[in-house]
């Protein structure tokens, strides 16, 4: 059994509290007492402003700016590790063949990849990459993950990854930045 290095435990740690609030956006406000932080919501009967935070008085614009746009960074700088991990893996997987052995496997038979893709929208894990990794926004439905998952792909039906080879390309590719995710997370 392999123990995940604390690099991997924090990351792991920073993608929790990043879920819990998933459903949230950060702004910056100010009034006649100064700058302030809240957190927006969405609800059914609207959007819900709460104020997290009030800056004091010398807190300078820059620096209520920056932690304002920390949540949204967050974000952003997880989807770059994750990409940055799937390429690696990638690179990895594509040097350990023999120099003799071709780039991809002759198949056997088609691959059914639409198929495949529906079955990941149906993986929790898959769901929360999506959020995380892809901006899905809440609530995660299963039409939701099924349009984005299509909007990433740039196709109008996941039946197009089985005949369209740039689709299908463009699906392993988002298989394996989910896999290298699910490795770190």
């Amino acid at each position: 059994m392999t123990h995940a290095s604390p690099d991997a435990k924090r990351l792991s740690a920073i993608r929790a509290r990043i879920e819990l609030v998933s459903s949230t956006e950060w702004e910056l406000a100010s009034d006649s007492e100064g700058m302030f932080l809240d957190a927006l919501e969405g609800t059914a009967g609207g959007t819900s402003r709460i104020q997290l935070v009030r800056f004091g008085k010398h807190a300078t614009y820059d620096e209520a700016q920056l932690i304002a746009g920390s949540l949204s960074d967050m974000r952003f700088l997880l989807g770059l590790v994750d990409r940055a991990l799937a390429f690696v893996a990638a690179a990895r997987r594509s040097h350990q063949q023999p120099s003799s052995a071709p780039r991809e496997p002759v198949k056997s038979g088609p691959k059914n990849y639409a198929t495949e893709a529906v079955m990941k929208c149906q993986e929790p894990a898959f769901k929360r990459f999506l959020v995380e990794c892809h901006s899905l926004e809440s609530p995660v439905t299963d039409d939701r993950v099924a349009q984005r998952l299509r909007s990433i792909l740039g196709v109008t039906s996941r039946r197009e990854l089985n005949n369209n080879n740039q689709a299908a390309a463009r699906w392993k590719a988002l298989r394996s930045e989910y896999d290298a995710w699910r490795r770190v997370g």
